[in-house]
């Protein structure tokens, strides 16, 4: 029952965001935390004790931190058997989903608000070199690029 309320709790999103051209859902909340570092890292906690789902999909639990400091926890988060990664404030408040890509080739996958709607669509860039390029489009229009290089040793 729960699936059914999703599906069209995320069409009806879908729906606003289409007719207000973008403007409906916009931002994320709740990132305001995020400018208190400019490092963070993901930890897997650990899953003792935890029962698998009907899907026989156990739900991983992480959490993001500030690298720099206290190392304090900012987010947790939540993977889901067919629904991806929650991300939530540490007072529970959704700030976003993970989605992961449907049926294209070149996706990542995509951030939705917490409300439904797509907000990001990462997708992977082909290129000829050794380096991994991915672009974080916002209403189809490139908003950051990424470029994963190979680190290479020199051996002296």
């Amino acid at each position: 029952m729960a699936s059914v309320v999703d599906k069209v709790r995320r069409g009806v999103a879908k729906t606003i965001q289409a007719a207000s051209e973008g403007e409906a859902f916009d931002t994320l909340p709740d990132c305001d935390i995020l400018g208190i570092s400019n490092r963070f890292t993901i930890k897997i906690l650990p899953s003792d004790g935890l029962k698998p789902s009907v899907s026989r999909f156990t739900p991983i639990h992480l959490v993001v931190k500030a690298k720099k400091g206290n190392r304090q926890t900012v987010y947790n988060c939540e993977m889901i058997a067919a629904q991806g990664v929650v991300v939530k404030t540490l007072q529970g408040n959704t700030v976003m989903e993970i989605r992961l890509p449907d049926n294209s080739q070149n996706s990542m996958g995509k951030i939705l608000h917490p409300a439904g709607s797509t907000l990001y669509k990462v997708e992977q860039v082909k290129c000829q070199s050794f380096s991994q390029r991915f672009v974080i489009s916002k209403f189809g229009e490139p908003f950051l690029n990424v470029v994963n290089t190979p680190v290479t040793q020199s051996i002296n």
